[in-house]
């Protein structure tokens, strides 16, 4: 059995450039079909050529500052970044921090920073100090308050209801629902309207998290309109 047969591919402008001349009437009609033909490829040929010179152009003027992670130019990443790093965690092991007092010349480490592969220093408690270091109420409740809405609506919380009143259920399985009404019932951290309570409701609107919450939340129950 042969093989289909295939038209060729043929260009809309092959088509043009190969009418025949004749010198009929209609001749001035072609001659301008012809030239806005060769104008049109001439463009397009030129758009190509300074596209690629400006991406060319684009590359040369940012490849300096991307030759590393901060995004400096001449900047010496073997061991620079890991001093910041480390200049920073000494001040935070500090009972204070007084981030306006930082002075990188009058500080020193017995460290070999010239290395690529430069370890950071981190104290070994240092994680649980930061977790036990403001556990007051109002403490939170302050964080929270000037956090962005994205940080509130990205909290890794499994949340058990939208609202205090427990109308609408938010766990994703009958059983963890089960486990909410058996254990978390009252802990607030569960129920996110404690964490909308605290967000500024003016971006939250143009940001997009109203409308997520209102669909997967509170549109799901029959019957019910957010306000």
């Amino acid at each position: 059995m042969s093989p289909p047969r295939v038209a060729p591919r043929r260009s809309v402008y092959t088509d043009v450039l190969e009418q025949p001349h004749n010198t009929t009437t209609d001749q001035p009609s072609s001659d301008a079909s012809s030239f806005r033909v060769y104008v049109e490829i001439l463009l397009g040929y030129s758009y190509m050529l300074l596209s690629l010179g400006c991406s060319f152009y684009y590359m040369h003027i940012v490849t300096p500052y991307l030759a590393n992670d901060m995004r400096l130019r001449e900047f010496n990443q073997s061991g620079g970044l890991s001093f910041l790093v480390d200049l920073a965690n000494s001040h935070w092991v500090l009972p204070t921090l007084n981030a306006t007092a930082w002075d990188i010349t009058h500080t020193a480490f017995v460290k070999d920073y010239s290395s690529d592969a430069t370890r950071l220093t981190n104290q070994p408690a240092y994680a649980r100090r930061m977790l036990l270091e403001d556990t007051r109420l109002e403490a939170a409740i302050g964080r929270m308050m000037r956090a962005s809405i994205d940080s509130l609506m990205n909290l890794p919380t499994q949340y058990c209801w939208v609202d205090f009143k427990q109308v609408w259920e938010l766990a994703h399985t009958k059983r963890r629902q089960a486990r909410c009404r058996l254990r978390d019932i009252d802990n607030a951290a569960v129920y996110l309207e404690a964490t909308l309570r605290l967000a500024d409701w003016a971006r939250a609107t143009t940001s997009g998290a109203r409308p997520s919450v209102v669909t997967f939340s509170i549109q799901r129950s029959c019957g019910q309109q957010a306000h």
